[in-house]
């Protein structure tokens, strides 16, 4: 029995011994047992310190990924001796750096910081603060420099079927050196123009400015104002077809160009063929079939083709706001001669008619733009003072619109 006891305490001896000679055997085996894991932790930052939370950042070689916390901060940790690369990733952020490698990771690695740096945002109709309007002597790279955020151009560089605008080209001009741009088209949808690509020279051959036998029924006599424009009874078919409808039709040609809207010109020729209009047809439909015509484009562009963002703005017949589903359909509208004709100031009244109705373009979230042709500093500072504490987006230049203007102390941003 003796025995047995002192054999039970050699056995306890030994095995104490033999488990102080393995701690004793230095860092070999019990250190790295009892070793921690590193950790890696930094922050996530934007580069005027504000914290990014939410940034995935992933380790690879099996080594997972975190998240950052609300100030930016990340840790994690990683595998004893881990190596690999670290990469973090937000949608809508790009990273500085883009990651960071690591070798045999055995300690703490801290201040493994990134910066942030937010994604250019893709423009929008909402984001536009600043417009530039220019129908001859276009050059895109011109244009392009500008940090103008709406740009309004004719489809060609001369106005002709020939001197059309390639999809590069707009593509160019919509991602230019200056910025992001959103590129409208001028479409005149109330008077044809003798320079277009559907005009057929025996339709006035005598330019004597009146439509001759065999013009089509929707032709009308020329504006002595613009010579070589011609009124058109816009509620025709014929013209219509001219305007959308078709691979060939002017709409077709804007969008297969790329365009992201277009800028429709001469609305208001509901009022020179309606009630009282100069026209005498005294058409009390006018009113009501230019409304069905801007529709009909819209949709046209966003239902048959697919654009279901493509911007429509009527240039002038603010008169229009007094149906709702007008208002609602267009992106936005623009107006000229607002306060100023030329360098002559509007009277009170007229001023505050047009005003009343663009409000309510403005009140519906519309892009309410104003042109006002003023060339002498004092009133294009007054012009651009008004239309601002309206809300509404200014750009003075001259009545040609053969020049790009940039107005000193109204530069675009």
């Amino acid at each position: 029995m003796e025995i047995k006891k002192l054999m039970s305490k050699l056995v306890l001896i030994m095995l104490v011994i033999g488990v102080i000679d393995i701690i004793g055997q230095g860092n070999n085996s019990t250190s790295k047992l009892i070793q921690r894991k590193p950790s890696i932790s930094g922050y996530v930052k934007t580069s005027d310190g504000k914290p990014i939370k939410g940034v995935t950042i992933t380790f690879s070689n099996n080594g997972g990924s975190t998240i950052t916390y609300s100030n930016g901060y990340y840790i994690k940790f990683v595998p004893y001796g881990w190596s690999g690369t670290v990469t973090p990733s937000k949608q809508g952020y790009t990273f500085n750096p883009t990651y960071r490698s690591y070798s045999n990771v055995t300690s703490k690695q801290t201040n493994q910081n990134y910066t942030g740096i937010p994604n250019e945002s893709e423009l929008t109709w909402n984001s536009v603060n600043d417009w530039v309007y220019q129908l001859q002597n276009i050059n895109l790279n011109n244009i392009g420099e500008t940090k103008f955020d709406l740009v309004v151009i004719d489809y060609s560089s001369d106005g002709t079927e020939e001197g059309r605008f390639t999809a590069t080209q707009i593509n160019t001009l919509k991602n230019s050196s200056g910025g992001q741009k959103l590129v409208l088209a001028y479409m005149s949808i109330g008077e044809a123009e003798n320079y277009r690509w559907y005009w057929d020279d025996s339709w006035d051959k005598d330019h004597d400015g009146n439509p001759d036998p065999g013009a089509p029924s929707w032709l009308g006599p020329s504006n002595p104002q613009w010579p070589g424009n011609y009124k058109v009874k816009y509620w025709e078919e014929g013209w219509q077809e001219i305007i959308y409808g078709s691979p060939t039709s002017y709409l077709d040609k804007i969008i297969e160009a790329g365009f992201d809207g277009v800028y429709l010109d001469i609305i208001d020729a509901y009022e020179y063929w309606g009630p009282g209009g100069e026209s005498g047809l005294n058409r009390v439909t006018a009113e009501q079939e230019m409304v069905d015509f801007v529709k009909d484009i819209a949709n046209y562009a966003r239902v048959t083709k697919g654009k279901t963002d493509f911007g429509v703005f009527p240039q002038n017949g603010e008169g229009l706001s007094v149906h709702s589903d007008y208002v609602a359909i267009v992106t936005g509208i623009a107006k000229e001669d607002t306060w100023y004709n030329g360098n002559r100031p509007n009277n009170s009244t007229y001023i505050n008619q047009v005003i009343e109705n663009l409000d309510v373009f403005k009140e519906a979230g519309k892009l309410v733009l104003v042109i006002d042709y003023v060339t002498k500093q004092n009133l294009i500072d007054d012009f651009y003072s008004k239309a601002i504490e309206k809300g509404y987006i200014p750009y003075a230049s001259v009545r040609a619109l053969n020049k790009l203007t940039i107005n000193p102390g109204h530069e675009p941003d």
